[in-house]
């Protein structure tokens, strides 16, 4: 028998001694049977709660695996584009860096179109906001929004897309797998539920970027 038939026959139990009898010790017996699904129904929720929490933790693990395979294409696309748009650079090799950007850009959609990357930034910005707590909490936040700025770089072809998060350098690739390793292993400790954002704001504009060695 289930927890769920269990629980569904100590409520009909319940119901039935309260309407067959009046008497107190029946009366008795009846809340007796309701604390005790009450308690199971409880435990069945806590149960639901935690296998809920695990599949979202092992999605936010998923997908930071699968954009940190990503970034070294993202990362070369982008630093040609920075240097293309360089005033220091002659034309000439404006031209050859141009070239090899688009280049670099095809191979790069070729591998994972740009709008379904952008989509898996905004799903894992949501998870973290919604199950992780803490600095793991904000780690995953500043990396969502990390792959966010790049792309909004490539695909609109503007270096000041990302300068209201990120008006730094971004990250080298060694940077960034370094911090890949530092969440997942987090990830992997298991993670209580939190709502609570308060202090990213600072925890990024510091420890985040520290990390990732893009501030002097």
């Amino acid at each position: 028998m289930s927890t769920t038939d269990i629980i569904l026959d100590n409520i009909i139990f319940a119901i039935e001694q309260l309407n067959k009898y009046s008497n107190a010790i029946a009366a008795f017996a009846a809340v007796g049977a309701l604390f005790v699904a009450r308690t199971a129904i409880k435990k069945t929720t806590e149960d639901n709660r935690k296998q809920i929490l695990v599949g979202k933790i092992e999605e936010v693990f998923e997908i930071v695996v699968l954009l940190s395979v990503e970034y070294g294409h993202l990362y070369d696309a982008y630093t040609l584009f920075e240097k293309s748009q360089s005033r220091s650079i002659p034309l000439e090799t404006k031209t050859i860096i141009s070239a090899n950007f688009r280049s670099a850009m095809l191979k790069s959609n070729s591998e994972a179109d740009s709008e379904e990357l952008y989509k898996m930034t905004i799903r894992l910005n949501i998870l973290a906001n919604a199950y992780l707590t803490g600095d793991i909490k904000f780690q995953t936040i500043g990396y969502s929004q990390l792959f966010e700025a790049i792309i909004n770089v490539l695909k609109y072809r503007d270096l000041k897309t990302k300068e209201e998060e990120f008006p730094e350098p971004l990250p080298t690739t060694e940077k960034v797998f370094e911090m890949v390793n530092k969440i997942t292993r987090e990830l992997v400790k298991g993670i209580n539920i939190s709502g609570d954002n308060i202090g990213y704001k600072t925890y990024r504009d510091s420890v985040f970027k520290k990390d990732l060695g893009m501030l002097n």
